[in-house]
């Protein structure tokens, strides 16, 4: 329950200015959300969670993102500071049991501008794997790094997604391998739709990381 600081504090906000590219940090990696439009709701798609959509409400000044099935259920939960920045927790519900995460989450839709500087030095390369991925080519570097197939998208979807208008670094998170490797994160756009990329290619030119959500 929200408390009466909460209460007092909560804000409202308009559900499609939730829409876009979210940086959340305070947990022990950064985590990346897309929240868009689904119908008359919205869905959002994190990098914690890989491809699985999630539910996202904003209601009573509260944003609320849920991914996971009753008995496994994943929240990001907080109240609204502003139309574009929340304060929230990490919460884990097995079995209608909560158990949250000891530090606090701050969530900010992130401004981009497909003119800021490539800082992770990875916008070439993503965008030749997308292109091959387009054109339904595993390419040496996912066969030699043994990618999950969920971890490429199909032809179809990027042909779906039109032409890639734009390639913009957001950030970096880890990659969960050894040495913790740290994968450069991107926000790619297309002709008529969005994904967010996170890829990390080591010394040796292995790509060992690979995510589009």
């Amino acid at each position: 329950m929200p408390t009466t600081q909460e209460q007092a504090e909560s804000i409202s906000v308009e559900t499609k200015a939730i829409e876009g590219v979210w940086d959340i940090t305070g947990a022990p990696n950064n985590i990346f959300c897309r929240i868009e439009r689904d119908g008359d709701d919205h869905a959002g798609y994190c990098t914690q969670f890989g491809p699985e959509r999630g539910k996202v409400e904003v209601e009573d000044g509260r944003m609320h993102l849920a991914f996971g099935s009753m008995a496994l259920r994943l929240v990001i939960d907080g109240p609204m500071q502003s139309a574009t920045r929340f304060m929230g927790r990490f919460t884990a519900k097995i079995f209608g049991v909560e158990r949250d995460a000891p530090s606090a989450l701050t969530g900010t839709k992130m401004t981009l501008s497909d003119a800021a500087p490539d800082e992770g030095g990875k916008a070439g390369l993503l965008r030749h794997l997308l292109e091959e991925m387009r054109q339904g080519k595993p390419t040496e570097t996912f066969v030699a790094a043994g990618a999950a197939p969920f971890a490429m998208l199909e032809p179809a979807t990027l042909q779906t997604l039109g032409a890639t208008a734009a390639i913009i670094h957001i950030g970096s998170m880890f990659t969960g391998k050894a040495g913790s490797t740290r994968a450069q994160v991107y926000d790619v756009e297309f002709a008529t739709g969005e994904r967010i990329c996170a890829v990390n290619q080591r010394d040796d030119g292995v790509l060992d990381h690979f995510q589009c959500i």
